[in-house]
């Protein structure tokens, strides 16, 4: 038997002939280990008195509660979004289907140990922002609706955090050594994150930029990611096209593809023997493509190959 969807307000009034209870004050629709809450709201039902559709608005905040393991500890991703309006949409029984967080989107979501054991480092954060997401759940047996797919647009920002904590980054080495920090962040304007185990780990993501429909400006947006080093250090920034992300099966990055007017922008510290010197200064290398491969066990950058009219320039050289 499917779970009750359970539906809490301050002020509930069901209106017969809309099929639709209008909601006010401290609204809240929980569904097993999801709930959403808002200020004000309205569901609409189906013939079979069942939810079909809602929508809320106020400080809207959805959260995901991770499930109890065997051992009685938290296991899986909690999941948290805030935003000032969500639609909601359910299958048959009552199952969610998609939620559509639109207007000032922020969310986040951490991954906890597994196994019940304790002291073992969390799985890889997320974080973001945008001003629309959509969310995408598919059909479980035994767990209900799990997190299929996440769609992120306009003014996209990820941070991704990798597991393993330590290490040393080293800015000033050649754009294609290893040593990048634990950090990734990623801007554009349209990402699309795609999960495996029931939506607990990250399987895949793809960051991409928006035609604009005039011909003046039909090209698309440049997308950024920033790898983070030590704090104080800046960050190796690559701008390009696309990207392409793969993920381990803990959810750890691997690599990631980028695509078409690819640019790496590498600090130089200044190691100058004869005085103290901590200016920076930059490396910048062009390609037509990109890809960088990241060490499971660290979550350290170790390679970083460009390939196609390739081109090198810092303060003193420069190639192609």
């Amino acid at each position: 038997q499917a779970a009750p969807t359970v539906i809490r307000a301050g002020e509930l009034v069901y209106l017969r002939e809309e099929s639709r209870i209008a909601l006010d004050g401290a609204v809240e629709i929980e569904k097993q280990a999801s709930r959403v809450r808002a200020r004000s709201g309205s569901v609409w039902l189906n013939e079979q008195s069942q939810v079909q559709r809602a929508e809320l608005t106020g400080d809207v905040r959805a959260e995901q509660r991770p499930a109890a393991s065997a051992a009685g500890a938290a296991a899986g991703t909690s999941a948290n979004a805030r935003a000032g309006r969500a639609l909601l949409d359910f299958g048959e029984g009552g199952a969610i289907r998609t939620v559509n967080l639109v207007d000032g989107v922020q969310w986040e979501a951490t991954s906890g140990s597994s196994g019940g054991k304790r002291g073992r480092a969390e799985e890889p954060q997320r974080s973001g922002s945008s001003e629309r997401m959509l969310l995408t759940f598919a059909q479980s047996t035994g767990e209900g609706a799990v997190l299929d797919r996440a769609t992120a647009e306009e003014n996209v920002k990820i941070t991704l955090r990798s597991a393993q904590a330590g290490g040393t980054s080293s800015p000033g080495k050649a754009s294609g050594a290893a040593g990048a920090g634990q950090a990734q962040v990623l801007t554009g304007q349209q990402a699309e994150m795609l999960f495996a185990q029931g939506g607990r780990v990250l399987r895949d993501a793809r960051l991409r930029g928006t035609a604009k429909p005039d011909a003046k400006s039909a090209t698309q947006s440049e997308q950024k990611i920033e790898l983070l080093g030590e704090p104080g250090t800046p960050p190796r920034t690559i701008t390009a096209s696309s990207f392409d992300f793969d993920f381990t099966a803990a959810g750890e990055l691997a690599q990631f593809n980028a695509n078409d007017n690819v640019r790496v922008v590498s600090p130089v510290v200044s190691t100058s023997t004869t005085k103290p010197d901590t200016r920076v200064a930059s490396r910048v290398t062009t390609s037509k493509d990109l890809v960088a491969s990241f060490d499971g066990a660290s979550g350290k950058l170790t390679t970083l190959r460009q390939t196609g009219n390739f081109n090198y320039q810092d303060a003193e050289r420069k190639a192609q």
